[in-house]
C-alpha cells in the first residue's frame, strides 16, 4: 500500500482505484486489537496494532485524493465512513458491554466477517480490471503481502493458539 499511497499523491487522484481494501483494513486492524485484548493474546493485539494505524492513514490518504462524488468505491465515501463507524461501534459495544468471555466471542465472529470482506477487497477492483483489460487497479504488493501474512497467522492460530478466529479465516484468505 505504500506504493500506491505514494503514486496517489502522485498522480494526485485514486483514479479507478477502490477503497474497500483502505477502509476494511483500518476496521480489521481495529477489530482484531479489540480482539486480541480481549483474548488475552499480546502477539495479536499488538501485532495489528501497525494495521489498525496505517489503515487509517490510508483510508484518509485515499479520501483526500477521491473525486467528490466517486461511486465506485464501492459506493461512496460517506458508505465506507457510515459502515466502518457502526461496525467499531459494535466492537465496542460488545467489548464494554458483555462479559469477557463472551465479549471475546461476539468479537471474534466480527473479526472473521471483516477479514472476509477485506480479502475481497481485491474483488472489488476485478470490475475495473474486466472493464479496461487492464491490471493496473489491482496492487500486487498487496495481494503478495496478504498471502505471506495469512499463512503466518494460520500456522500461528492452528499451533500456537488453537484458536479457530485465527486460523479460520486467515486459511481462507
Amino acid at each position: 500500500p505504500l506504493t500506491t499511497m505514494s503514486q496517489i499523491r502522485t498522480d494526485g487522484t485514486v483514479g479507478s482505484r477502490p477503497l474497500l481494501p483502505y477502509s476494511a483494513m483500518f476496521v480489521n486492524g481495529s477489530t482484531w486489537v479489540a480482539y486480541g485484548l480481549l483474548a488475552g493474546h499480546p502477539a495479536i493485539w499488538l501485532a495489528n496494532v501497525p494495521g489498525a494505524v496505517l489503515g487509517a492513514i490510508y483510508f484518509a490518504t485515499y479520501v483526500r485524493y477521491c473525486p467528490p462524488g466517486a461511486t465506485h468505491l464501492p459506493g461512496t465515501v460517506t458508505n465506507h465512513y457510515l459502515g466502518a463507524a457502526a461496525f467499531l461501534c459494535a466492537v465496542a459495544a460488545a467489548s464494554l458491554g458483555l462479559p469477557e468471555d463472551q465479549a471475546a466471542t461476539v468479537v471474534g465472529l466480527m473479526g472473521n466477517v471483516i477479514v472476509l470482506v477485506m480479502f475481497g477487497g481485491p474483488l472489488a477492483a476485478m470490475k475495473q480490471v474486466i472493464q479496461t483489460k487492464s491490471t493496473a487497479a489491482l496492487a500486487l504488493p498487496v495481494a503478495i503481502a496478504t498471502v505471506v501474512n495469512c499463512s503466518l497467522w494460520t500456522t500461528y492460530g492452528a499451533t500456537v493458539t488453537g484458536d479457530p478466529y485465527i486460523w479460520f479465516p486467515n486459511g481462507i484468505g
